[in-house]
């Protein structure tokens, strides 16, 4: 998310170790609290230089960058504009029998810090209910530079989401939405 967001005109990022990261928008970071990240219209409150790494690309359908003043609308914390990330939904039939109707997986691994990626989810319909839900693991060691190791860079983060849908009728849809992330990270 931190390299899709990276390409975007007006918007800055700066990495924090292993797996942080924040973002600027008219010179305000993250961590001040006047860029906030929403994630399907709902304030983020996670720890702000790791809240763009919980989400995996397979996840996000689209990023929007919502500048001064389309960002009034969503509070005085977005002074200078916000970051929304709309996640994918279950789109297809949800009649008939219940059903997995996809999935995947994917991985990564980075020399740097011996590190590992994954993300998996899963998706089904049936009975006019549908879900999508996914498991995500970062697990990396101190960085390797070539000035030697930087120590307390090590990290691990554990996770998943699941997104729920119901449509009782044409036109209907009810939502929950359910994310969980455990954080581990050397830094002192």
């Amino acid at each position: 998310l931190l390299d899709i967001l990276a390409s975007v005109p007006g918007v800055s990022i700066a990495r924090s170790g292993g797996i942080g990261g924040q973002i600027y928008l008219r010179g305000f970071s993250s961590n001040s609290f006047r860029s906030p990240m929403f994630i399907d219209g709902d304030r983020f409150r996670g720890r702000n230089t790791l809240q763009l790494v919980y989400l995996a690309p397979d996840e996000v359908e689209r990023v929007e960058v919502i500048r001064v003043p389309g960002s009034v609308v969503y509070g005085s914390e977005a002074l200078t504009g916000l970051v929304n990330v709309v996640t994918r939904s279950y789109t297809g039939d949800t009649s008939g029998p219940f059903r997995f109707t996809g999935g995947g997986w994917s991985t990564g691994y980075g020399s740097a810090a011996n590190s590992f990626t994954t993300y998996d989810w899963v998706k089904g319909a049936g009975q006019g209910f549908d879900f999508i839900g996914g498991f995500a693991g970062r697990w990396g060691g101190d960085y390797q530079t070539s000035l030697g190791t930087v120590p307390n860079s090590d990290y691990q983060s554990v996770g998943g989401n699941i997104k729920l849908g119901y449509a009782p009728d044409i036109g209907q849809r009810l939502e929950l939405s359910l994310r969980s992330y455990s954080e581990v990270d050397g830094r002192a």
